[in-house]
């Protein structure tokens, strides 16, 4: 286990996290965390990673395609099913509460992950529909036994993007440039494979990480964030993933505080956006002061959210993986 990635699995959970807490505090016209602009990037940190994580895990190894999709169905679908139900019985006793932001929220897309103008009951599963459109491409490539066609298959669907306007809202998702991001991961894992040995380069570390930073302010300056993702965000978190896994023997000597928070980084992802409802519900009861209600709303948003996916994690996602692999196993007996 690679603690630094497991660092940068906690470390972009919680930036998503922040940067939601900061827009649900401007609701409240609150502006303490007005500052923080960048936290929709630990969505690129987490594509990046999975590029890098499917490499790692199968690099010179023998993995068969059927069984790597299987295993990555068992570890993403069980608890997003379990938490968009839980979503599905509020949106269904409170609505209002769920996608509080505007947009229409679709049920079926939102189970099966497809492409929608919709808005998910879990809005951030939009994430892992990405995710899926990448295994499937590393799950062909295992059946080809070459891993070049994943470069092939993602680089021919972005430059078809591209170059052909399309409404269709299938075409697009398969053609965005997002997709380049798992690519980067990619080609990560090879550069370290092959001019990373050294573990603890913490000079070159920080100049990674300090370029990344810069890169990424002057780089938001642009309107065309959104549209060129994998430049205005997939760069900066490339370098910036780039400088953490140069020093994993810095992490490894702090690893039993990183683990349980890049274990649970997943949970913290997907039950994070209840914590901030229910945190948003009770508190504005309770305090009429606007400046102790923003730094109290924030505090408790963060701190809760990582509990419960603390708890989440200990209690849910892991017996739910052990029972699907359990099953799994039945099956092939």
């Amino acid at each position: 286990m690679l603690i630094s990635i497991q660092f940068l699995r906690a470390y972009a959970s919680l930036i998503v996290v922040l940067h939601h807490i900061t827009y649900k505090d401007k609701i409240y016209g609150n502006d303490v965390l007005s500052f923080f602009t960048f936290g929709e990037i630990g969505v690129d940190i987490f594509f990046i990673i999975s590029g890098y994580i499917m490499m790692y895990s199968t690099h010179r190894k023998p993995v068969k395609a059927k069984d790597f999709i299987i295993n990555r169905v068992i570890r993403i679908i069980p608890l997003y099913w379990v938490l968009t139900i839980c979503a599905l019985i509020i949106f269904m006793v409170l609505p209002d509460k769920v996608n509080s932001s505007g947009g229409t929220t679709v049920i079926f897309e939102s189970f099966f992950l497809l492409p929608t103008e919709g808005k998910y009951l879990i809005q951030n599963g939009w994430t892992l529909r990405y995710e899926f459109l990448f295994y499937f491409i590393f799950m062909f490539s295992l059946f080809l036994n070459n891993k070049k066609y994943i470069l092939i298959i993602i680089t021919t669907l972005v430059l078809l993007g591209l170059f052909i306007e399309s409404e269709n809202i299938y075409f697009n998702f398969i053609t965005k440039d997002l997709i380049l991001e798992f690519v980067f991961g990619i080609f990560l894992y090879f550069l370290f494979y092959k001019y990373g040995k050294d573990k603890d380069n913490l000079k070159l570390s920080i100049f990674f990480i300090v370029i990344s930073f810069i890169l990424l302010y002057f780089l938001l300056q642009n309107e065309n964030t959104m549209r060129y993702r994998s430049i205005y965000y997939g760069i900066p978190a490339f370098l910036f993933t780039y400088g953490i896994i140069l020093i994993e023997n810095f992490f490894t000597k702090y690893k039993k505080y990183i683990l349980p928070l890049g274990n649970s980084s997943y949970s913290l992802y997907l039950v994070h956006p209840f914590i901030l409802v229910a945190n948003i519900i009770i508190l504005k009861n309770f305090y009429s002061e606007k400046i102790f209600f923003d730094i109290i709303l924030i505090f408790s948003m963060l701190i809760f959210s990582i509990i419960a996916g603390l708890l989440v994690y200990y209690y849910i996602e892991l017996n739910l993986i052990s029972f699907f692999k359990k099953f799994k196993m039945k099956k092939k007996v």
